[in-house]
């Protein structure tokens, strides 16, 4: 994505200020492109990184790029879209997730090129004088002209104070960094502008702006979330990044070129027509490589194409699955679910035995009070992809 034509058109929604961004890119600035993450997660999946791929476009061209770890915007969490206030997230956890952010980050950021930051950083020292005054730079006429906000009053929904000072935040890390460009997904256009206006206010020159689009879950119609469980994470193995890969519609593989490859807008057409052509399957093994030794290595994607074939068109166990030890001889099928850490709750897993995506040995729980007897070690198998081996 080192094109400099793909950079600013691929999977890009809007530029704030286009112009300005061509003509900074073709001088011999160095531009510090930020991008801000906040860790209220301890996953990144594949949605996410598509603006890391993008940084990283930008640091192969030589920009420096600038990661925010938002471990104190996180701690109210981006209310944009959402129609009530996020549960608020003790900063023990969002420092703990941060550090796992980073482990999945830099699969993708040089990390020698890298300046990571983290808002704390000047957040933590700011006295309440000092939250007045940057109170101060931006009205409430322009607050309150976020959607968000006025479609929850237009709906008599609740919203509060402390969820007015997220774009604060946010805009205010551009300042802290002096950022000349910031990528963002385009749900974040109210945060990113304001990160203009306050730069504007503290006499810096004002970021360029790239919004992006965001990328299919796996079921091709909602956004990529780890909410709504249709996400392929960074942390997945090669094994299951395959198997999830396999089971995105048709629909959606050319998006997912577009989206997570560097495949040429020439070479994504011809799979369209090979899709069209009722090529689907093999396009899609083509994709499953392309991302898997971006996250792993090309050796490991052969391997997962392998895995894949001997255990969902040969109806095999694959050779090799993780091993859990309880403790005693007999635990029921929710307790080994929950604490092998397959499923993280009981209502979850309550759900998928009545769906039939609960397997002992080959065999469908079809009974949530079942027992399982540890005598001897058995498979437990959660959904198609997911084999562990449980012991006493």
């Amino acid at each position: 994505m080192t094109n400099t034509n793909d950079l600013l058109t691929r999977g890009v929604k809007e530029i704030v200020v286009k112009k300005n961004l061509e003509k900074a890119l073709v001088s011999r600035k160095r531009l510090r492109v930020k991008l801000g993450l906040d860790p209220n997660i301890p996953d990144l999946h594949l949605g996410h990184a598509f603006n890391l791929r993008k940084l990283r476009a930008f640091q192969d061209l030589g920009h420096t790029a600038v990661l925010i770890i938002g471990d104190y915007t996180a701690t109210i969490g981006d209310p944009s879209g959402k129609d009530k206030s996020r549960e608020a997230l003790d900063a023990t956890i969002t420092r703990a997730n941060g550090k796992l952010f980073l482990e999945q980050i830099f699969k993708i950021l040089d990390q020698s090129k890298t300046e990571v930051r983290s808002n704390s950083e000047w957040f933590s020292k700011m006295n309440f004088l000092e939250i007045l005054d940057l109170a101060s730079k931006i009205s409430m006429e322009h607050i309150l002209s976020h959607e968000t906000f006025r479609q929850r009053i237009s709906r008599h929904q609740p919203f509060f104070l402390h969820e007015t000072f997220y774009p604060l935040m946010q805009g205010y890390d551009s300042v802290m960094v002096r950022a000349d460009i910031e990528l963002g997904a385009l749900e974040q256009k109210f945060n990113l502008l304001t990160g203009r206006r306050l730069q504007r206010a503290f006499g810096q020159k004002e970021q360029d702006v790239i919004m992006t689009d965001y990328l299919l879950g796996l079921d091709g119609k909602e956004k990529m979330s780890k909410s709504l469980g249709n996400f392929i994470s960074l942390r997945d193995s090669a094994t299951e990044m395959f198997g999830k890969i396999m089971s995105i519609p048709d629909s959606a593989i050319c998006h997912y070129f577009e989206m997570c490859t560097d495949m040429s807008e020439s070479e994504i057409k011809e799979f369209s027509k090979q899709i069209k052509a009722g090529e689907g399957k093999a396009v899609k093994i083509k994709l499953a490589h392309q991302i898997i030794k971006i996250y792993h290595s090309a050796g490991k994607a052969s391997q997962a194409e392998q895995e894949f074939e001997a255990v969902f068109s040969q109806n095999q166990i694959p050779d090799k699955i993780y091993e859990h030890s309880f403790g005693a001889k007999k635990i029921s099928i929710i307790g080994a679910l929950i604490e092998s850490g397959m499923i993280k709750s009981r209502s979850e897993a309550r759900r998928l035995i009545e769906q039939g995506g609960v397997k002992i040995d080959g065999e469908k729980v079809s009974d949530e009070n079942t027992v399982v007897n540890l005598s001897r070690s058995k498979v437990l198998q959660v959904g198609k992809r997911r084999f562990l081996r449980i012991t006493k």
